[in-house]
């Protein structure tokens, strides 16, 4: 019961700060992660230690809380709109990453002078300075998998992105 608490939270805490997902990956341990939209999720019920996820189109499953590694909402756009451009000047990738995040700038006249990357409860992992060119790269291999914060400032811009290491 202590468990399903947090992830109430969680999705309560969600729906009232305006997060507009469009899907709800769920990763466990051991295997594969499922994927279902948002839009097609009947009910979220948590009996028994585990969440059953009921969906519109018939593809339910049945997930041990103790046996996810996640559960994030999210949207993930091929393409970012040049509305977003604008404000969001930088983007890492690939989301999720296994060895190598890329990073890139969309204002090719600012070069990034810095990066930090943070553990999700706020603990400095890495920095980065001296990047030359657009799209430096960071080796991310020796952190664990899990989700953490990328700092990137470049001139007077900053910007904090979210990523997920494999």
């Amino acid at each position: 019961m202590k468990s399903i608490k947090p992830t109430l939270l969680l999705l309560f805490g969600m729906a009232f700060c305006g997060v507009h997902a469009q899907n709800m990956y769920v990763m466990p341990n051991a295997g594969t992660q499922s994927v279902y939209s948002v839009a097609n999720i009947q009910k979220i019920t948590f009996s028994g230690g585990n969440m059953l996820v009921t969906n519109t189109t018939g593809g339910n499953g049945t997930f041990a809380l103790a046996d996810n590694r996640y559960v994030k909402f999210a949207d993930f756009p091929l393409e970012v709109a040049a509305n977003e451009r604008a404000n969001n000047r930088f983007f890492v990738y690939p989301n999720p990453v296994g060895t190598i995040l890329n990073l890139a700038n969309y204002n090719g006249t600012q070069t990034i002078s810095q990066l930090a990357i943070y553990s999700m409860d706020g603990r400095l992992l890495l920095t980065q300075n001296a990047f030359t060119g657009n799209n430096p790269q960071v080796e991310v291999s020796h952190l664990p998998a899990g989700s953490y914060l990328c700092k990137i400032m470049a001139g007077n811009q900053t910007q904090t992105i979210q990523f997920l290491k494999q």
